[in-house]
């Protein structure tokens, strides 16, 4: 009695099945598995040619009491295995390799899509979290700084803008209604600024004109 097992085809690109015994013996006597079709059942690690079917799939024929061969010796079947052995290596052609073993195009664009979308992740939280947890602070070049400078420092629990400067806290428009900006206003702000920076400094920049007109909302005032 035959073993249901369940079967699958590969042909011309495409996967057909699952087909029993029965119905496979039915398709391969139709002529309708060609030389380039693969099989695979429970238990195959791989793809397989269906010529290896035949020997299963061919119909039992009866045996002539005639025909009837004594067992040969063991040296004899030592001696067909050799020939055997050399008439598959001389058989063996080589073709297109069944689609478990071809590389997949799809399975790497797919890596390189969640490898993009992994970096654009990472650079949202980073930049979510300095925007939230440190500030800026603009030093425009004045007489005691002539150079400018940029502050980068941690803003937690500070209540002051993302980007700021004296002049953004002093403008008399802005959001932080100052008295107005002035050379003293500026001095004290900054002195302010330097003892409340003092601990939460985490770096100094060079002066960045782009980041004081934005503190002020793109106004220029006189140095």
């Amino acid at each position: 009695m035959r073993i249901q097992e369940q079967y699958y085809l590969w042909c011309n690109g495409e996967q057909s099945g699952p087909f029993n015994i029965d119905q496979l013996t039915g398709i391969w006597a139709s002529g309708s598995l060609e030389g380039s079709t693969f099989y695979w059942n429970e238990g195959s690690s791989e793809w397989r040619e269906t010529s290896e079917l035949n020997a299963l799939l061919s119909p039992p024929s009866a045996v002539k009491d005639s025909q009837i061969e004594s067992p040969p010796t063991p040296n004899q079947v030592f001696a067909q295995g050799t020939n055997l052995s050399h008439e598959l290596v001389q058989n063996i052609t080589i073709s297109d390799p069944p689609p478990t073993m071809k590389a997949s195009p799809g399975g790497t664009s797919s890596r390189k899509r969640f490898a993009v979308l992994g970096i654009f992740l990472g650079a949202c939280i980073v930049g979510a979290t300095f925007y939230l947890c440190c500030g800026v602070f603009v030093i425009q070049p004045i007489g005691a700084i002539p150079d400018g400078t940029t502050i980068v420092y941690w803003r937690v629990g500070t209540k002051l803008p993302f980007i700021a400067s004296a002049d953004s806290l002093l403008d008399e428009s802005g959001p932080w209604s100052g008295p107005g900006v002035s050379l003293l206003g500026r001095a004290i702000v900054l002195a302010k600024m330097s003892d409340a920076l003092k601990d939460r400094k985490i770096i100094n920049l060079p002066y960045c004109k782009m980041l004081y007109l934005w503190s002020t909302g793109g106004k220029d005032y006189d140095q």
